[in-house]
């Protein structure tokens, strides 16, 4: 994990992490598109992100942190996790609360709208595994077999159709060698 002690919730960005925040931060705020909200979770190594992020971005841009992106488990994955499968009581709760999340961030784009527009999410890989299945309409159980670096990029577009389609998926291209980490 990108943490140093504590319980999960408290846990802090390591020093390598604090870089890789800054590092993304500054290609993001180098695209040619304006943000038009960056949604946070309310655990503290992503609020260290956020606030590295918001130094590069514009003191306009609208922010809200929604509690329910905090990291969890969303489903039972398969095939199992290698330390087996996960409670029953644990899924239900992460799942319903990070499912609540996924509605109040994507959606699709009213077809009146011209321009593309762009939001970031600030959070955790186990999350945004389970939302990259979600978005494209595939098995969600499916999450856990992908991996995702810290501080990586992931690009869903979704269009005014409705169509979904994934752009990026974990895009460390900005981090040198030495900074791509992962849990």
């Amino acid at each position: 994990r990108k943490s140093q002690g504590g319980e999960l919730l408290q846990a802090i960005l390591t020093l390598n992490g604090r870089q890789q925040a800054r590092t993304v931060a500054k290609m993001i705020a180098g695209m040619p598109w304006k943000i038009a909200k960056v949604y946070v979770s309310d655990m503290t190594r992503a609020h260290e992100t956020f606030d590295i992020l918001m130094e590069e971005l514009p003191n306009d841009t609208a922010t809200q942190e929604i509690p329910e992106l905090r990291e969890g488990r969303p489903c039972q994955p398969i095939p199992p996790s290698k330390s087996g499968a996960y409670k029953v009581a644990q899924i239900q709760k992460d799942g319903e609360r990070i499912d609540k999340a996924f509605r109040d961030i994507f959606y699709r784009a009213d077809v009146s709208q011209k321009e593309n527009s762009y939001e970031i999410v600030v959070g955790h890989a186990n999350v945004f595994r389970y939302y990259v299945c979600k978005a494209l309409q595939i098995p969600t159980e499916a999450w856990l077999r992908m991996g995702l670096p810290h501080c990586s990029v992931t690009l869903i577009a979704i269009h005014p159709s409705g169509s979904v389609s994934l752009r990026m998926l974990g895009n460390t291209h900005y981090l040198s060698p030495n900074l791509i980490t992962y849990s």
